[in-house]
């Protein structure tokens, strides 16, 4: 039967109140029974005591007042392959668990919780309170829905909600009272405008709820042991924050390098955490929401089992923080799982681990370490956080009291007092929303607007709109809000095909081929190259380093419309820029790429007269840089430390020496995941030794040290650089333009494209002639580039002196 629906009044919301009282009349066994009904969240439903600033129902955030801290001893007996050592290393090295303080051992310390007063405190509303959920549609499979009762109907729901009732009944706030607020029942899916108007208003519910509470789905693959598992890294992790807990996970190393036995956890321990950890639900859009506008404390429900939200982070955190051991020992553990491995699980793309490509991938067949998404989520919340504060004290007219007096904003992050130098955090969400799954494309942007900074953009909820029309108008909307052209770092454009050797999971001595497109361009051709698509993959973005190439430069965009020969018509972005150079020579992207044309060397003669944009030079100058050798490690790694937006320090100089076998040493490979670095870089080299650089070739710029002695007492700078240029290199070549500059463009880009600054862009934009407009002077965005040499400003003393003219640019 489908729900009947009350149309909505203003400021009104639907709230579920799950029926708990078996003498309540429309108490049903052995079915769950809701009502249904409508309240107000405007501030003359709230109670005095709560505009008073008072305690009032849920005052100490907990969720489950009978919650067990868990007993350390067993949970090592559970998770442990053997009882860990309490006592001091006969090497004099202190295991982490020596002395473990009392906050290790029994339950983890919380608000004081008295459940007699809180039952004797009024609610926040005049009608109540509620929680907003959190979870996973799932799915359509009707044979699979579950029939529960709401306001006496029998209502059919998706399996995993109807899962998500069921345990929510037996949870102590809602016996208390608390109500729900679940879209998929309290918005009237079949109501266009209502569902657009609710999704505006997705924001204030979820950020007014009492807890957003995350629903994972009911217990399978081992949810129950992996939860122990989160609960028991969290309690380590507090307890030694900045420790690599070698008494738990092996030190990176030979051990490591030689040895199965990576941690001291049993093989099904990182079997059923890596199941979790890779749930559907952490990769729908709506949970960077969802999650951004809970407290960090929200709780996290996986069948009977629940932890706060702050121990998930805290857990994964230790998990980074030992990443290799880590990572390797859930690698054996999927391999040898008696479930066999499916295609895209750790293990199956084994000969995958060490390509330059490794971490930027969303898809789970590259192997992209699952725990690193927790982090940045958390940081999401944080901004998020900050954003909600600043604004509440600008409206209050910075009423530094507004925030103390009222206890729903206790447990947020407090930043009032640092400036807001950046209003576009939004841009951490849009590279997660990015790889986010959405069922309706036009929530890859309805989703994030009630994020810090978008909401500010006006964009309509509206779904009328086709998929196109959202993304043009969420991009002009962006341009002229942000004042920049950072959206350019989405921009989609086609790389190639990869050659790879995999493994049959169930049978390792076969060996075979295969071909991966990975990223085969933007297919949306309605869609201007300056408009992101938010459906296809558009491969790395680059993140922000400080850099200025044009953002000194007049930056007045307006838009126009033109016909291609098609007849069809298009949005033109029309802006200022400089037309610099063109590109030459290009190496391969990866070391498997299946087009052998690369690493490419073009002729002497230039290819300049070749690109029509603009005015180019048609002599080949020689090299502006002093020192070719500086110039390349300055471009491999963008020219930023690993630290943040500062020019990198002359010690990355070290990584023009490429680390390999060395790398097995223990001494090295204590600073993270340098093995695999070594790795990565020696890949690059050996597939791209043949690219000339200014008469050089790579091959004999980037060399492997001779002596193991050499490489020990710059460890971690090499491991900073090696990171920076496996970030930098990622879905992109190294290449050399036709005045002699070099840099790092999209793997999408080819011999002659142009070199052009433009306007509010930190960074080089490389284009490409369109020819199937009517008039034939306009351009597509390739994408964007690092070019040593233009990334401060240098354009503007060039324009200053005339090398370059500033004109006008039509971006199609």
């Amino acid at each position: 039967m489908t729900l009947k629906y009350r149309d909505l009044k203003d400021g009104e919301i639907r709230l579920i109140t799950i029926i708990t009282d078996r003498s309540d009349p429309l108490y049903k066994n052995g079915m769950v029974c809701c009502k249904l009904e409508h309240f107000s969240l405007s501030d003359n439903q709230r109670s005095e005591a709560s505009k008073a600033g008072g305690r009032v129902k849920g005052w100490s955030w907990d969720w489950d007042w009978d919650r067990d801290g868990g007993d350390l001893e067993h949970e090592e007996n559970s998770l442990l392959r053997k009882k860990l050592k309490r006592k001091v290393e006969s090497n004099c090295r202190v295991n982490t668990l020596n002395t473990l303080p009392d906050a290790l051992t029994s339950a983890p310390t919380a608000n004081v919780f008295d459940e007699d007063l809180d039952d004797t405190l009024p609610w926040r509303y005049t009608w109540g309170d509620y929680a907003a959920l959190s979870y996973l549609w799932g799915p359509v499979e009707p044979s699979k829905n579950v029939t529960v009762l709401i306001n006496g109907e029998e209502v059919s729901v998706r399996s995993n909600l109807a899962a998500a009732m069921r345990q929510l009944e037996d949870c102590p706030r809602i016996k208390q009272g608390f109500k729900l607020w679940i879209d998929m029942i309290c918005i009237n899916q079949e109501n266009i405008p209502e569902r657009e108007a609710q999704v505006r208003k997705m924001k204030a519910i979820y950020a007014s709820a009492w807890h957003v509470v995350v629903w994972l789905g009911a217990e399978a693959d081992g949810s129950d042991l992996a939860m122990s598992a989160l609960r028991y890294l969290s309690r380590r992790h507090r307890q030694a924050p900045s420790s690599k807990h070698t008494d738990i996970i092996c030190p990176p190393g030979w051990r490591v390098a030689t040895s199965v036995r990576y941690t001291a956890f049993k093989r099904d321990v990182h079997v059923h955490l890596y199941r979790l950890l890779t749930r559907d639900y952490w990769y729908r859009l709506w949970i960077l929401q969802e999650i951004a506008l809970g407290r960090h404390d929200m709780p996290v429900l996986c069948g009977s089992s629940h932890i706060n939200w702050s121990d998930v982070v805290a857990a994964t955190t230790l998990i980074q923080q030992n990443e290799l051991g880590f990572w390797m020992a859930t690698d054996w553990a999927l391999f040898f799982d008696r479930k066999g491995l499916a295609k895209g699980e750790y293990g199956y793309m084994e000969s995958q681990k060490a390509d330059i490509t490794r971490g930027s991938v969303r898809n789970r067949g590259w192997c992209r370490p699952e725990w690193r998404k927790f982090a940045e989520l958390a940081n999401l919340q944080e901004d998020q956080s900050h954003f909600i504060v600043r604004q509440r004290l600008i409206n209050a007219g910075r009423n530094q009291e507004t925030h103390k007096t009222d206890p729903h904003m206790e447990g947020k992050y407090h930043f009032q007092d640092q400036p807001s130098h950046e209003d576009h955090k939004f841009w951490k969400a849009l590279l997660l929303g990015r790889s986010a799954a959405a069922t309706d494309p036009r929530d890859k942007i309805y989703g994030i607007l009630g994020l810090s900074g978008l909401s500010a953009l006006g964009i309509p909820v509206d779904y009328k709109f086709s998929p196109e029309e959202v993304f043009i108008s969420f991009a002009r909307a962006l341009i002229m809000k942000s004042n920049s052209l950072n959206i350019l770092r989405f921009a989609s454009n086609p790389i190639g095909e990869i050659l790879r050797q995999a493994g049959d999971s169930q049978n390792l001595s076969k060996r075979y081929l295969e071909r991966d497109t990975i990223l085969s361009g933007c297919v949306h051709t309605d869609l201007p190259s300056w408009t992101p698509c938010w459906i296809c993959d558009s491969g790395a973005s680059w993140k922000t380093k400080g850099y200025h190439a044009g953002t000194l430069l007049p930056f007045t965009p307006t838009f126009e419309t033109k016909l291609t020969r098609s007849r069809k018509e298009r949005e033109i972005l029309c802006l200022s820029g400089a037309v610099f150079d063109h590109i030459e020579n290009l190496s391969a992207f990866h070391a498997g790429e299946a087009d052998k044309t690369f690493p490419y060397n073009s002729s002497s003669t230039s290819v300049a007269s070749k690109s029509p944009v603009g005015s180019l030079s048609t002599t080949v100058m020689e090299s502006p840089y002093p020192s070719i050798s500086e110039a390349l490690w300055r471009t491999l790694i963008g020219n930023r430390s690993s630290s943040g937006c500062v020019p990198a320090p002359d010690t990355y100089s070290c990584i023009l020496s490429i680390r390999a076998a060395e790398a097995w040493q223990d001494e090295f490979l204590s600073s993270d995941v340098a093995y695999w670095l070594g790795k990565t870089l020696t890949q690059f080299r050996s597939r791209n030794k043949e690219l000339d650089i200014f008469g050089t070739k790579l091959g004999d710029l980037l060399k492997s040290p001779s002596l193991i002695s050499n490489i020990r007492n710059d460890a971690k700078e090499w491991a900073d650089a090696a990171s920076c240029a496996r970030q930098t290199l990622e879905y992109r070549r190294l290449a050399t333009t036709g005045k002699g500059y070099l840099g790092v463009v999209p793997a999408g880009a080819r011999s002659g494209d142009v070199v052009a600054v433009l306007g509010g862009s930190e960074m080089v934009v490389i284009l490409r002639p369109a020819d199937e407009y009517l008039q034939n002077k306009l351009d597509r965005v390739v994408g964007l580039a690092y070019i040593h040499g233009l990334m401060d400003g240098e354009i503007m003393g060039m324009a200053s002196v005339g090398k370059v003219k500033v004109q006008d640019i039509k971006l199609c």
